[in-house]
């Protein structure tokens, strides 16, 4: 079933925050934002007045519908009850995005660590999420920064020093510990990873043991190919296929890898796009310095 346009709900364009349209997403084929799978949300983080998102589940996700989750509307008629959480039920959602290597995409005075592609998405998401209302963090490694410092309304947790341990015993202190500790610390709905690791496994056994949510995004096509990994220890590649199949939702950049996906590992993969940031200007065609700019992996 195909996800409804706005312009059939009724719905103005300018409820989507501009940060996070990409191209697919924009008019006049914008898709109303509210379609991420039930299964990953919470009954108490959805308010009575809005509609449950698996009304709009579609076939395949589109970016705009990943990041947004369901709007918040006024309240009406009597307080919620609270959920089982002890929270109400239109609380903001509480949304954990797991990368250790986010905080110098996230934080310019981390810059000279390195940027990746992944943590671009990572920190976007997580800014248009932080920006409607919900409680955002994100899982980071240990920088020398401050535990719990906020960065555009995100809490960052510091887990363990990317290199810190010794070989072999590194994997249960700091790694495994540090890990679990930040993920508590978070204490979210819905925890977010992405890349082939041992870190979705450990994030999906956190979930299993304390009744969460965790996503996993496809972020390279070898991710779906237990042969091809670009994961380089045995041990790391068997903890990543067992994180694989327990994350409650699976997203993926094309078909191609929700086929991969379903072939190889039996799951279900949905379709999210590439997040963008759009331009803040965008000059004419005769004031640009380049004429035909080809962007590509080398």
């Amino acid at each position: 079933m195909p996800l409804p346009a706005l312009s059939r709900l009724a719905l103005p364009l300018s409820a989507l925050p501009s940060s996070v349209l990409t191209r697919s997403a924009l008019p006049p084929t914008v898709l109303l934002p509210s379609a991420l799978p039930s299964s990953v949300l919470p009954r108490s983080a959805l308010p009575p007045t809005v509609l449950p998102p698996s009304a709009l589940l579609p076939s395949a996700l589109p970016l705009s519908a990943l990041p947004l989750l369901p709007w918040r509307a006024e309240p009406q008629g009597p307080a919620p009850r609270a959920g089982p959480r002890g929270r109400t039920a239109a609380r903001p959602l509480r949304v954990c995005f797991v990368g250790l290597e986010n905080l110098p995409v996230l934080s310019r005075a981390y810059s000279r660590h390195g940027v990746g592609g992944e943590q671009v998405q990572h920190t976007l998401l997580a800014r248009a999420l932080a920006r409607r209302g919900h409680e955002v963090s994100m899982v980071v490694g240990d920088y020398g920064q401050a535990d719990a410092a906020r960065v555009d309304g995100i809490t960052l947790h510091k887990a363990h020093r990317l290199r810190g341990g010794v070989p072999v015993l590194r994997f249960f202190h700091p790694r495994l510990t540090g890990l679990w500790s930040a993920l508590r610390r978070a204490d979210a709905d819905v925890y977010y990873l992405s890349c082939a690791g041992q870190q979705i496994a450990i994030a999906a056994a956190f979930a299993r043991v304390h009744r969460r949510r965790v996503v996993f995004r496809i972020a390279h096509d070898r991710d779906c190919e237990p042969d091809a990994l670009l994961v380089p220890h045995r041990h790391d590649r068997w903890m990543y296929g067992w994180g694989l199949r327990r994350a409650d939702v699976v997203l993926a950049q094309s078909q191609q890898q929700v086929q991969r996906l379903h072939t190889n590992y039996g799951l279900d993969g949905r379709i999210a796009g590439m997040l963008v940031d759009p331009p803040v200007q965008v000059p004419a065609l005769e004031a640009r310095e380049v004429d035909v700019l080809w962007v590509n992996n080398l």
